[in-house]
């Protein structure tokens, strides 16, 4: 426990000394594998921390995930859709390949809003059109009990940088 401690404590340290930026954006995309089979399309906002250093950012990533059944569903009460949320809670990373290229993943544990949660995780591929704007392409596959509900989507993000340059 002393050593998780020592570490985190000399990376905190280490990604002080760079820039931090706040980040937030929106996507959309269609469901793929089993959740192909249950939603229709998948709309969500993402926001993130990032401890930037020259070609490597490392945070914390959240937000909000929305899947939109494909079908209505009957009670007596009357039809309602049968949709999923999720919030996910990641670590983050982003590896600039160029000035206008990025790859990256989170990882991490997506809470269930009304449904169960489970393992997420994210690829992603990115292209910055400004230093504040970028294009992003990624994957999110959360693995719950027994189903896989993955997408894959297209969004943009923009970026506030508290760096003094």
């Amino acid at each position: 426990m002393k050593n998780l401690i020592l570490y985190s404590t000399i990376i905190l340290i280490a990604f002080s000394a760079y820039g931090q930026r706040f980040s937030i954006g929106s996507n959309l995309g269609a469901p793929v594998s089993d959740a192909h089979d249950f939603y229709s399309f998948i709309i969500g906002i993402d926001a993130n921390y990032w401890f930037v250093s020259d070609k490597f950012s490392a945070g914390i990533a959240t937000g909000f995930n929305f899947f939109l059944s494909n079908e209505l569903k009957g009670n007596n009460s009357g039809f309602y859709l049968e949709n999923a949320s999720f919030v996910p809670i990641a670590f983050a990373s982003r590896f600039d390949l160029s000035d206008k290229f990025i790859l990256g993943a989170d990882v991490g544990y997506a809470i269930g809003v009304g449904n169960d949660g489970g393992f997420y995780y994210r690829p992603i591929f990115g292209y910055n059109i400004s230093d504040s704007v970028q294009l992003t392409l990624s994957y999110r596959g959360i693995s719950t009990d027994g189903l896989s509900v993955d997408a894959v989507t297209v969004g943009v993000n923009y970026s506030f940088s508290n760096r003094k340059d």
